[in-house]
C-alpha cells in the first residue's frame, strides 16, 4: 500500500456570498486583518468575494474557515483546496 503525502501547508480558494449587502464593506475589512488571508478579490456572480488561503495546517485553516463563516453578513461559502500547482 503507498502512503499519500499530505502537504505542510493548505492552500485554498474561498468564495464568500454577503448578505445583506450592507455588511460588504465590514466584511472586506475583518477579511483583510486576517494574516493567512493572501489576496482578495471583488468578484461578480453568486458570490461577492474571492480570497486566497494559505494556512499551516488543516486544523488552523478549519478555524480560520469557522471564524470567516460565523461573521456578521458571511451568508455562505465554497471552499476549494489546492492539490496540485500547475503552473506557478
Amino acid at each position: 500500500m503507498s502512503r499519500i503525502k499530505v502537504p505542510r501547508e493548505v492552500l485554498a480558494y474561498v468564495c464568500i456570498s454577503i448578505h445583506p449587502r450592507e455588511h460588504y464593506p465590514q466584511v472586506v475589512k475583518n477579511i483583510i486583518k486576517i494574516g493567512s488571508v493572501k489576496e482578495v478579490y471583488g468578484i461578480t456572480g453568486e458570490y461577492d468575494l474571492l480570497i486566497k488561503l494559505q494556512a499551516r495546517s488543516i486544523r488552523e485553516f478549519s478555524e480560520i474557515l469557522g471564524a470567516i463563516g460565523s461573521m456578521t453578513g458571511v451568508a455562505k461559502t465554497y471552499t476549494m483546496l489546492v492539490v496540485d500547482r500547475i503552473k506557478p
